[in-house]
């Protein structure tokens, strides 16, 4: 959890070298194994996932709209990236993101506690950050440096709950144990 929250925090500091080729990899690439991290910790919700139908039908779907947005954007700021890497993690960084985004829903569904819910608002605080500060970077609207920042911060809140929130963690487990 602290490696965690470690890469959380360096990510959102890469976006002050954002304007290097170095900056924008460090952002993605802290993105994709920090929230690969959180799926890895969150691997009894992905068994549950599983097993739900319409939650992967609606992941897929997601995913998909999610792949078409990123090309759509990417076509237009083509000039920021140097080779196709770049692009490449920003798609794997997309699909990862959608499937956090799918866990944390499917999470607070089945469990319905406050620290689900704060799981919740963790990830789709993230997700509003990750979109605010490509947004700001790659179209130059300032404004969105304000919304992720914000958004960033009230992440990181969400998340320390998250995880200081012992009482809730072994009710937790048997309330998943008998749901699945």
């Amino acid at each position: 959890m602290i490696a965690i929250l470690v890469m959380l925090s360096l990510r959102e500091f890469s976006v002050f070298y954002y304007y290097k080729n170095f900056g924008q990899i460090a952002y993605i690439l802290l993105g994709c194994v920090t929230y690969s991290l959180i799926i890895i910790k969150r691997l009894d919700m992905f068994t549950a996932f599983l097993k739900d139908r319409a939650a992967i039908l609606l992941t897929l779907v997601f995913i998909g709209l999610n792949m078409l947005i990123l090309n759509e954007l990417i076509s237009q700021v083509k000039e920021g990236y140097e080779g196709s890497f770049q692009s490449g993690l920003v798609f794997l960084f997309g699909v990862i993101i959608s499937l956090l985004g799918a866990i944390a829903v499917l999470y607070n569904q089945v469990v319905n506690s406050d620290r689900s819910l704060a799981f919740l608002f963790f990830v789709f605080c993230f997700i509003f950050s990750d979109v605010a500060s490509l947004l700001g970077y790659y179209f130059g609207i300032s404004f969105f440096y304000y919304i992720d920042f914000v958004s960033a911060a009230l992440g990181l809140a969400f998340f320390i709950y998250t995880v200081l929130d012992v009482d809730n963690k072994e009710e937790e487990k048997n309330q998943l144990t008998q749901s699945y």
